[in-house]
């Protein structure tokens, strides 16, 4: 009963503040993160597109109309330039109030300003008189060295055998150089995701391929391109999360020729790697997936191009010491692999919170090597907060993190 009367407040709201919308006209709406699944069951008829439901309201078709409630699809809409911002409406929705931004995030869409911060020392900053109604642009100011390492730390009773800890952290630092030099697309996917999110150093983002595109036989193919010269890989390991839609069959080309490709599998088969009988020096791979483990359409997480001399290694084991890179230190030929592969870039997020609105993170790949640069990411809609909370966190090597200055800039619709 309390929803239904907080549903018809919010369609009363709605209808008073904008009347009868064009048809072609985009909504945007924004809610705190903790209500959003509530908020978002307004938007919902049954089993029909969730524009009907602003289309009966309306008077519209729903095929006139575009929904939108996740910011980084918000975002890919500012980015790719479908969005008019003539028929833009945006809203922030919390405690029965539906609040118009529309007028302002359609002007900073379109005369939006760089704002600089200096932050205080430290990996904790604050953002003031700001407030994130449309995606933003920002770029941290960040010099970063690694922190203190010793072997007291290590874990007495773990049983290496002959794992070699430097040579995984080496084989870290070479992927990660081999990954800033890689492009990726793919031939298809699902709506919501794509196919670069496979090579953004995030394995929780991933992509599905097309299902409808999928069960007409039409294969994906994951296109992976260097940005600069050849590469040298022994083969490419696929995290694939779900055993389900595990890819069980490929057909691989290096630079136009099919590659005699041997299938192996890790951590509970959801790793799957590709090796080559040997290693190449390529531009383009294409991989081709032909079946999966149940038939449906195939969904990878991430990729990881195996360096030359990386054939045998394993990777369930090398990314267990990359989480947990401080309980595999045994001796200082550990410790100075483990300080290069800080140095040539690692996984962090910048976390953020807002008093009333909630918390979320972008990561991204902080290099330890003492140097001041600037790191680029993008910051979803975050309601219509005065002030916004940021860290740096989520790391597992001891660091030394300090944040000079923060530039910040909605992102303007292409010219």
């Amino acid at each position: 009963m309390v929803d239904s009367k907080l549903r018809e407040s919010f369609y009363t709201q709605l209808r008073d503040q904008v009347g009868k919308p064009a048809a072609g006209s985009i909504f945007y709406f924004d809610f705190p993160v903790q209500e959003k699944n509530r908020y978002i069951d307004f938007l919902r008829v049954g089993y029909t597109p969730s524009e009907s439901a602003l289309g009966t309201e309306f008077g519209l078709n729903y095929r006139d109309l575009t929904l939108i409630t996740e910011s980084d699809l918000f975002e890919r809409g500012i980015k790719s330039g479908e969005i008019d911002v003539a028929k833009l409406y945006t809203f922030y929705f919390d405690n029965g109030i539906l609040i118009n931004t529309t007028s302002k995030v359609r002007q900073l869409l379109q005369n939006s300003q760089a704002v600089k911060y200096v932050a205080t020392s430290g990996k904790k900053f604050q953002i003031d008189n700001y407030q994130f109604t449309s995606p933003s642009n920002m770029i941290l100011h960040i010099s970063a060295k690694v922190g203190k390492l010793d072997l007291t730390t290590q874990i007495a009773d773990i049983k290496l055998g002959d794992f070699v800890a430097a040579e995984i952290f080496d084989f870290w630092r070479q992927v990660s150089i081999l990954k800033k030099n890689l492009s990726v697309t793919v031939s298809h996917q699902a709506e919501d995701t794509q196919g670069e999110s496979i090579n953004d150093f995030d394995d929780s983002t991933y992509w599905l391929a097309n299902r409808q595109a999928w069960f007409k036989q039409d294969k994906p193919i994951i296109e992976v391109r260097t940005k600069a010269g050849k590469v040298n890989i022994s083969g490419l390991a696929l995290l694939v999360g779900s055993v389900q839609r595990q890819p069980t069959s490929f057909t691989v080309y290096a630079d136009g020729q099919e590659m005699a490709t041997k299938i192996e599998t890790e951590d509970n088969n959801e790793l799957v790697k590709l090796i080559f009988d040997k290693p190449v020096l390529v531009n383009t791979l294409d991989v081709i997936i032909q079946q999966t483990n149940n038939k449906d359409a195939p969904v990878v997480y991430e990729i990881i191009p195996i360096p030359a001399a990386s054939s045998k290694i394993n990777i369930a084991k090398a990314l267990d010491v990359k989480s947990r890179p401080l309980t595999y230190l045994k001796d200082n030929a550990d410790i100075v692999a483990l300080k290069a592969y800080m140095a040539s870039g690692t996984e962090v997020c910048v976390k953020w919170e807002a008093v009333g609105y909630g918390s979320g993170s972008e990561k991204i790949i902080l290099f330890a090597d003492g140097w001041l640069r600037g790191y680029n990411i993008t910051i979803p809609t975050i309601g219509i907060e005065n002030t916004v909370n940021f860290s740096i966190e989520c790391f597992d090597y001891p660091m030394d993190i300090s944040v000079d200055a923060v530039t910040i800039e909605p992102l303007k619709l292409p010219l």
